[in-house]
């Protein structure tokens, strides 16, 4: 009886079970805290960036404030949360969808009071002075697409846009009909390619005169050749 009673009092020595468990919690509480702070440490300056431009397209800053390019960060989901209201849409499933640009180099993203910009290069698109879009660049523009897709209410505006060095071809006598018709190829590739609605787009050639620096150089000159899409957002998501 003795020996047994010595027996269940040495089994109730030593730590509690339940402390285990309390410390293998606060040891990932710790690790989740840890990553957290990381996180926020490496994007806290292009999270801000981002903020920028939300509140550029909102009103309360300038046209241009900020820039936010996709080829250096990945959007945070909140830079998209004013356009959740979509019942389609998630806040995340925007995020993601437009993470793919980081994929392409030359391929830039803002917003600004008129809504999402999506800058395509003329280089990547097209050949110097054509307005065929090169087969290369289809994967690209079908991703555009199948983002433009899910926003059905939002309206869209393709605008080309070249440089200040004129142009004169047969097929096009001017920068406004080389501009104009690049910004049809690729409304017609949107709506052959991407089932997007005729009625949604407004095509624009801008020619030379909106553009995004000075055509002081090769290289400025070479970012002013594009086309843009834009997709308005007086309608939210």
């Amino acid at each position: 009886m003795a020996a047994r009673e010595r027996k269940e009092s040495s089994g109730r020595r030593g730590t509690p079970a339940w402390m285990v468990t309390y410390g293998d919690m606060m040891t990932l509480l710790l690790t989740f805290f840890v990553l957290i702070v990381s996180f926020s440490s490496v994007r806290d300056a292009e999270f801000k960036k981002a903020m920028g431009s939300l509140r550029g397209a909102l009103g309360i800053l300038g046209k241009y404030d900020y820039i936010v390019s996709l080829g250096k960060i990945i959007v945070p989901e909140a830079t998209f949360a004013f356009m959740s209201q979509h019942p389609l849409q998630t806040t995340g499933d925007i995020s993601k969808r437009l993470n793919f640009i980081s994929d392409y180099e030359d391929v830039e993203l803002y917003v600004d009071n008129r809504g999402i910009n999506i800058i395509l290069p003329a280089k990547v698109l097209f050949d110097a002075g054509d307005d065929t879009i090169q087969e290369e660049s289809y994967p690209l523009l079908k991703k555009i697409g199948a983002f433009l897709y899910e926003v059905k209410d939002n309206t869209l505006i393709i605008e080309g846009h070249t440089d200040n060095i004129p142009i004169h071809t047969i097929r096009f006598p001017s920068n406004w009909h080389l501009s104009s018709s690049r910004a049809i190829s690729v409304a017609r590739f949107l709506h052959d390619q991407c089932a997007i609605g005729n009625e949604r787009m407004t095509v624009a050639g801008l020619a030379e005169y909106r553009s995004l620096v000075p055509n002081n150089s090769i290289e400025n000159r070479e970012k002013n050749r594009r086309v843009t899409v834009l997709v308005e957002t007086k309608k939210r998501f």
